[in-house]
């Protein structure tokens, strides 16, 4: 049985191994609010949102920045499809 090896800088991989998650989902956050908003994306969703899990989950900056942005966005005059797109 030959296996497929790949190059990948200086480390030699196979395939299986190339086809793994680098970054590992948080399922149970330890962060009360992280697991209100895993509460609410559950309720709305049906499913906790895979940004939440792996991104926001990760970095506290990055929920504050992505607050800071919500915020403006609201007090902004603008139309509701410029702030949809600014949100998205």
């Amino acid at each position: 049985m030959s296996k497929e090896f790949l190059c990948n800088k200086d480390k030699f991989t196979t395939k299986k191994e190339r086809n793994m998650m680098r970054l590992e989902p948080i399922q149970k956050p330890s962060d009360p609010i992280l697991k209100f908003a895993y509460i609410i994306s559950k309720i709305q969703f049906g499913k906790v949102l895979s940004a939440l899990k792996y991104v926001y989950s990760k970095s506290i900056a990055v929920r504050t920045s992505s607050l800071k942005i919500i915020n403006v966005v609201k007090k902004l005059n603008s139309p509701k499809s410029n702030r949809y797109f600014i949100l998205s």
